[in-house]
């Protein structure tokens, strides 16, 4: 490793080798602001020799802790920024900082460790907000149900898995009866009461394994995996018992039902949603 003599304002007053027949070992590489803890790992323990060094100075300074003797034979730790000298040829070395090596060492471990402590809290703080940007984008903010793109991402997801593993798959499509009532006789906040309630339902009902949605305004869906006809029909009456039960000031809930069931002729979940929205329409009327 090259020894620098400095001077105690830490000035290089001369080297101590011969530079252009010297291997220098880059401890690490690191950029302006930057703190130990992110450094540039190309660079980290790596030996250049003068020709390496000439090369790479002419594209940007390189900078790197290093050990060094200063004017006082001590052994100090210096930040030293290498440049291309200014006639083109070869390089020069600048001292930016020298402190005692023992108390330096201390002071950027110490520096390190607050810096990735910062950088560990702050990708925790990343993940939180993403994880809350995510069930924002998929939740619907009334009911707290999976709104639209929720359910179509799961739907599509389970209509896959039905399709190539042959399993049973069952969508529930629940429209409520005379909503439009409701807002015009007692506003839209009994409007909005009546829908929590339905979503209250449809959640208290509904199994673990099923995925419940509202997707518009007063319609809302299952989907109900591994499920064949005969069970989602089961379901469906177990749901509107439990709605035609629930009270409220505004007088009894009712709702329509249209179920469908995945076959291996339906090629879509447009063709799934289409075949319970008629069944849907047919209850109603």
């Amino acid at each position: 490793m090259i020894q620098l003599d400095i001077d105690l304002d830490g000035n290089v007053s001369r080297s101590t080798s011969d530079a252009a027949n010297t291997d220098i070992a880059c401890v690490s590489k690191f950029h302006e602001g930057q703190s130990l803890a992110s450094i540039h790992p190309d660079m980290d323990g790596r030996l250049f020799g003068a020709a390496q060094l000439e090369e790479l100075t002419k594209s940007s300074p390189i900078i790197l802790y290093t050990r060094v003797v200063s004017a006082d034979r001590c052994e100090k730790l210096a930040v030293v920024e290498i440049t291309a000298a200014e006639d083109g040829l070869g390089y020069r070395y600048t001292a930016i900082d020298v402190t005692s090596l023992p108390l330096a060492v201390g002071k950027l471990l110490a520096q390190a460790e607050v810096q990735a402590q910062k950088d560990r809290s702050q990708i925790e703080l990343l993940k939180i907000e993403v994880a809350e940007l995510k069930n924002l984008a998929m939740t619907d903010s009334l009911t707290g149900l999976a709104n639209r793109r929720a359910f179509l991402a799961r739907l599509q997801n389970e209509f896959l898995r039905a399709r190539r593993y042959g399993t049973t798959l069952s969508l529930l499509i629940l429209d409520v009866d005379c909503f439009k009532s409701y807002n015009d006789n007692f506003g839209h906040p009994a409007g909005d009461a009546v829908l929590r309630a339905i979503a209250d339902k449809i959640g208290s009902t509904c199994r673990q394994t099923d995925f419940a949605a509202r997707i518009g305004g007063d319609e809302f869906a299952v989907v109900l995996s591994q499920t064949d006809r005969p069970g989602a029909e089961i379901a469906s009456c177990r749901l509107l018992a439990e709605i035609t039960a629930c009270k409220l000031p505004y007088g009894a809930l009712s709702a329509t039902l249209g179920i469908a069931s995945y076959t291996h002729d339906i090629e879509s979940i447009d063709a799934l949603i289409e075949i319970a929205d008629k069944d849907l329409y047919r209850n109603k009327s």
